[in-house]
């Protein structure tokens, strides 16, 4: 009689021993699926935050490609109508230069018509008040020492 209750100590700490290590397996079990979810979450998270992140920084990056490109094609169309109307420029003053200058020879020309038609108008009449005057008036003009001498 007295060794049963040993026998049944031991069964009970057995039992106890048991029960004590399938709670902590059963909780170690419990904390690893907790840990792994937590760290699957975390990932998920982690990995959704890097894509948004990645799209955002693409999104970004086409933003300013595209911004670049239109100003880029801006500054081209700007260069391009800025040389077109220096051109445009350029080719009205050649042009207005040109009429000044045809302007200028036309009218040199027609004061040199008026001035040669002058000068032989004035000759002309030179001629014709020489042929017409006698020519004592021409030697009175010349001084009387002259004529002495």
């Amino acid at each position: 009689m007295g060794s049963t209750p040993i026998i049944v100590i031991i069964i009970i700490i057995i039992i106890i021993v048991i029960t004590i290590v399938i709670i902590m397996v059963i909780t170690i079990i419990i904390f690893f699926i907790i840990f792994v979810v937590i760290i699957v979450i975390i990932i998920n998270v982690v990995i959704t935050i890097v894509i948004i992140m990645v799209i955002i920084i693409i999104i970004i990056i086409i933003i300013i490609i595209f911004f670049f490109f239109f100003i880029f094609v801006a500054i081209t169309i700007m260069i391009f109508i800025i040389i077109t109307i220096m051109i445009f420029f350029f080719v009205v003053v050649i042009i207005i230069m040109a009429i000044i200058i045809i302007i200028i020879i036309t009218i040199m020309i027609i004061v040199m018509i008026i001035i040669s038609s002058v000068i032989t108008v004035i000759t002309m009449l030179a001629v014709v008040l020489k042929a017409t005057t006698p020519t004592t008036t021409m030697t009175s003009a010349v001084p009387t020492k002259m004529l002495t001498t």
